[in-house]
């Protein structure tokens, strides 16, 4: 797989003021097909950081109830894929991992 393939996944990231972790993350699955950040209206510079790094933002608004962010994210996101890989803002995917994914969904 060169570079510029991207792998045939979805990925959504949950985050609420996460503008110091999302680079890190962002970075870490740009091999993917396709991103939503689905944010919570932060307060910080999270969106400007997910849109920089091509992911499409969704805002989620809680009411208390459910269903939760990433349940409503799944069930509500125009998904492009089968797969979807839910990171937190504070994980990372390996390149071991994105080879891995790679092998399974291609």
């Amino acid at each position: 797989m060169t570079a510029a393939t991207k792998i045939p996944v979805s990925v959504l990231i949950p985050a609420k003021n996460e503008e110091a972790n999302l680079p890190a993350c962002l970075e870490s699955v740009a091999q993917a097909d396709e991103v939503f950040v689905v944010d919570s209206h932060s307060e910080d510079r999270s969106v400007e950081i997910s849109e920089s790094y091509g992911a499409q933002v969704v805002q989620f608004d809680f009411n208390g109830r459910w269903p939760k962010k990433k349940n409503w994210a799944l069930a509500n996101v125009p998904w492009k894929h089968e797969w979807v890989l839910i990171f937190d803002a504070d994980e990372h995917a390996t390149p071991q991992l994105a080879q891995e994914i790679a092998n399974v969904v291609t």
